[in-house]
């Protein structure tokens, strides 16, 4: 076999140079690239990892500020179920004494209108029973004559002060002396004379009708108010009658 030297060093020097060329203009261009790329990578992760680093504090730090919210917010709602808790005890308690109060004001209430229906029934009573003696008493009180009521009229009379007795039938005009019935001159007389007992001097009279006494006489002036009537004796007695109900 024979060996062209001459050509194969001419290949061999292709070869060197084709290497060369292609270290220059394609493998340096590229490793510079890939160096490029590399840098730029790690940039890029360095960057990332700083993000990270920096989403991982903010992440930190927004668990922190959450957990001291949260904290915050849990002491916030402690202390409101404290003040709620307390209010509602203190308002419980008081609604308890209102309650208790309205209960034993109805019980006094309760106790204090039935006496008072009870009272008012005895009062109601008595008055029906003095009206029925009344109207009993219209008949008999027709034979009782005048000069039966003319005692405790002049009696009454007598006892004002004398400077009230002094005053009574100096007004100018005639006394009006209510009787139970029309008088007759013998009435008219026995009244003139107890007026004029009584008072010391003899005045001048009037004489007017009220069945309302049912029997007997009344006075009435601007210093006094005399009446001696079966009206006057049985409002005496539903008096009494009241008192002894309240007692």
């Amino acid at each position: 076999m024979h060996l062209d030297w001459w050509t194969l060093g001419l290949q061999t020097i292709n070869l060197l140079v084709l290497l060369w060329l292609l270290g220059r203009f394609l493998f340096q261009p590229m490793a510079r690239i890939v160096a490029q790329r590399q840098q730029a990578a790690a940039k890029l992760l360095g960057d990332a990892e700083a993000e990270r680093a920096k989403a991982a504090e903010a992440l930190a730090g927004t668990q922190r500020e959450r957990g001291a919210l949260e904290s915050q917010k849990r002491q916030l709602i402690k202390e409101a179920q404290a003040e709620a808790e307390a209010t509602r005890t203190a308002i419980v308690g008081a609604a308890r004494k209102e309650a208790h109060r309205i209960e034993e004001d109805a019980k006094n209430a309760s106790t204090h209108l039935r006496a008072q229906a009870a009272e008012q029934v005895e009062h109601d009573a008595s008055r029906l029973a003095t009206e029925i003696a009344a109207r009993l008493l219209q008949g008999p009180a027709k034979q009782i004559p005048l000069t039966g009521f003319l005692g405790g009229f002049e009696n009454a009379l007598a006892s004002l002060p004398a400077e009230v007795r002094e005053r009574i039938g100096l007004q100018g005009k005639p006394l009006t002396v209510s009787l139970s019935r029309t008088p007759s001159p013998d009435d008219r007389e026995a009244l003139l004379a107890a007026l004029t007992r009584a008072l010391g001097r003899e005045v001048e009279f009037d004489t007017v009708v009220d069945p309302e006494l049912i029997g007997g006489l009344a006075l009435e002036t601007d210093m006094a108010a005399i009446e001696n009537s079966l009206r006057s004796d049985l409002s005496h007695v539903l008096d009494g009658l009241d008192d002894h109900d309240r007692h």
